[in-house]
């Protein structure tokens, strides 16, 4: 079993760092989440973000 999962990490404004990991059926491209992350940088939302997507294989079967 697999699942794809995606971590974004941001710095506030207030130097605070912020996480959020989803659980995805598929990666965001790469430029939507930069156009959106950018955005919110110009309006001072977030100082600077970072963000990673990637497949995580599980080897133990499971009915969940």
């Amino acid at each position: 079993m697999s699942k794809v999962i995606f971590l974004i990490f941001v710095m506030l404004p207030n130097g605070q760092l912020d996480t959020k990991t989803e659980v995805l059926a598929n990666c965001p491209k790469p430029a939507m989440i930069q156009v959106i992350m950018q955005d919110k940088v110009q309006k001072g939302l977030i100082l600077e973000w970072g963000a990673t997507c990637n497949e995580v294989k599980f080897t133990r079967k499971t009915n969940i």
